[in-house]
């Protein structure tokens, strides 16, 4: 407390005002509200009481004056870091009429106390740095203390998130760098709980965190995300959607659309019914697809970052339809069959093929319209009898029908025709004829030594159509008459058909 007294000049003063004597104080910040600041006397030649008044300089009305005792007290808290020094005007009034004034100056000189602790000006800090840089500076984060000197000096360090010491900070600037090279693919981001501590008392402290988002560069290929197998129909139309290509690329994150590859077919031929959309990466059918042609087709498709390319093999199976009828391995069958009495009887066979798949190229085959004297097995195309045949009708003709086994079957016909021929149930027979021939001597070359005759019953013992053959003296078949020409031999065999 600072009692102003009066000066001894003062009391030597015209009567006309009031006088004082000031002094000026200093009190700490954490002064307690209420208590005495100053207390101011005077006196007046004139005329009593003075009376005392704060005329200015009470900012925000921090202290308060007794009007009538001059006690001039602490009626706010003080506050270092808001103002540091007040300059008071003070009145000393008298009781006259008119009152006359004097004025003096208190000057209050507030100190400081550590009442303040650091503060982060954000609470989350958000950097970016480039993969693949050298050490370089990410962000400062900056902590105030408002109190003065030592009270005020703050220290920075990372408390949290940097266990593999991929970053430092300077602790008196709060500047953060890099300690070495970061890669993205590994880390994209980064984490990390800084710490700003009040050099005096380090209890006095605060905390903010700082999260390093690392940048791309392209370092990365792309990747294609599986191994593409596609089926498609041979019947797909030009520009039917047959397979989506896709890739990813490491450079980028997973949740972006990856705009930057490109996509490309690689040494693609001119008969290629294939194309590939250069952004989406879909194939699409741009030709005319023939599976029985081509069943499969081994595409290499290229992606491209425009820094980095990569390729893959797409695979194309092409799906069959019925598009193909069966076709008979002849343009039309004639067969030959004997008369018979007997039913079931195998005739002969049809063949024919379909060059589709599965039961678009499983053949059935029919007889159509159903004939009364043949069948055909439906799987082989075997032809066989279902009555006796004769000559009575020496020939037939039908119709057979094969069939696939499609969802809308194809088919095709061709005519058979089966010729019935007499039966040849006997074998021809010679005449009588004698053991041995005797032959003279010097009968002329070409001279007629003996005729065969053979017989066959189913020509009603006719000779008419009997060849002979002689295994050791080389007849012609059609021979039948011995001549001197053989007689240098000694035996000779003879037979007929």
């Amino acid at each position: 407390m600072f009692v102003l007294l009066l000066c001894p000049w003062a009391r030597h003063i015209t009567h006309l005002a009031p006088n004082a004597c000031v002094h000026s104080p200093s009190l700490p910040e954490d002064e307690p509200v209420g208590s005495v600041v100053a207390m101011v006397t005077g006196f007046s030649s004139r005329v009593d009481p003075v009376m005392f008044y704060l005329a200015s300089g009470n900012f925000e009305e921090v202290f308060q004056m007794d009007h009538q005792y001059g006690i001039l007290t602490l009626q706010k808290s003080l506050d270092f870091e808001m103002k540091k020094d007040f300059i008071l005007l003070i009145e000393a009034r008298d009781s006259g009429s008119p009152p006359f004034s004097t004025f003096e100056e208190i000057h209050i000189n507030t100190t400081d106390v550590n009442d303040n602790i650091p503060q982060f000006t954000q609470m989350e800090y958000r950097c970016e740095v480039f993969e693949n840089s050298p050490p370089t500076l990410v962000c400062d984060v900056l902590a105030i203390d408002a109190d003065s000197g030592l009270y005020g000096t703050v220290q920075y360090n990372i408390t949290e998130g940097n266990s593999d010491y991929f970053f430092m900070i300077n602790p008196e600037n709060g500047f953060l760098t890099t300690t070495m090279s970061l890669d993205r693919e590994h880390s994209p981001e980064f984490n990390l709980t800084v710490e700003a501590v009040e050099w005096y008392d380090p209890n006095n402290m605060d905390r903010a965190t700082v999260i390093v988002t690392v940048l791309d560069r392209n370092d990365n290929a792309p990747r294609f995300t599986q191994v593409f197998l596609a089926e498609v129909s041979e019947d797909a139309p030009i520009g039917h959607t047959c397979l989506h290509v896709t890739s990813i690329d490491d450079d980028e994150d997973e949740d972006v659309d990856h705009s930057g590859i490109t996509y490309s077919i690689i040494d693609k031929s001119s008969n290629l019914p294939f194309d590939i959309d250069f952004v989406t990466g879909y194939i699409t059918v741009n030709g005319y697809l023939d599976r029985e042609f081509q069943d499969h087709y081994n595409i290499k498709v290229s992606a491209n970052d425009s820094v980095w390319s990569t390729s893959t093999d797409v695979t194309i199976s092409i799906t069959d339809v019925n598009d193909n009828r069966p076709v008979f391995s002849e343009f039309h069958y004639t067969m030959n069959f004997p008369e018979t009495i007997d039913t079931n009887v195998y005739v002969g066979q049809v063949h024919a093929t379909d060059a589709d798949l599965g039961l678009n190229g499983q053949i059935l085959y029919v007889i159509e319209p159903p004939s009364e004297e043949f069948w055909v097995n439906m799987t082989n195309g075997e032809i066989f009898t279902k009555q006796p045949m004769s000559l009575e009708n020496s020939e037939y003709s039908f119709q057979v029908i094969a069939y696939d086994c499609g969802k809308t079957p194809l088919y095709s016909n061709v005519t058979v025709a089966v010729r019935v021929q007499k039966r040849n149930h006997y074998p021809p027979i010679f005449l009588p004829l004698p053991r041995l021939i005797a032959v003279p001597y010097e009968l002329p070359e070409g001279m007629e030594v003996f005729q065969f005759t053979a017989v066959d019953q189913d020509e009603s013992n006719s000779s008419a159509n009997v060849q002979y053959k002689n295994r050791q003296c080389k007849l012609s078949p059609l021979s039948f008459i011995l001549t001197t020409s053989l007689l240098g031999l000694s035996l000779c065999t003879f037979f007929v058909v």
